[in-house]
């Protein structure tokens, strides 16, 4: 690693790093990827994406994607099912050709 390099933050490469996200709160979450003290969460972040003009969960994954700047994305598996259903998600399942 070249110590002159700026450090990055490394998050998944879904909503919560997106440059179109914004964080607005927490939500009950039957997918909720998270745990804490090794014990399923039942809350996931939700934000509203200003690409698609809806509310998303900061777990999800689209083909719109902008990283943040400083930011190393790392990829992560998409959640079964969006917060609200989007045209462009079908298209990533396979649904719309």
């Amino acid at each position: 690693m070249n110590s002159n390099a700026p450090i990055e933050l490394q998050m998944p490469k879904s909503c919560i790093s997106c440059t179109q996200y914004a964080p607005q709160g927490f939500d009950n979450d039957k997918h909720c990827p998270f745990t804490h003290w090794g014990k399923p969460k039942t809350r996931t972040p939700y934000g509203r994406c200003s690409q698609h003009k809806q509310e998303v969960f900061a777990t999800e994954i689209c083909g719109s994607y902008q990283c943040e700047p400083g930011v190393y994305s790392y990829p992560v598996p998409n959640r079964p099912h969006p917060r609200s259903p989007m045209q462009e998600q079908l298209a990533l399942q396979g649904g719309m050709q």
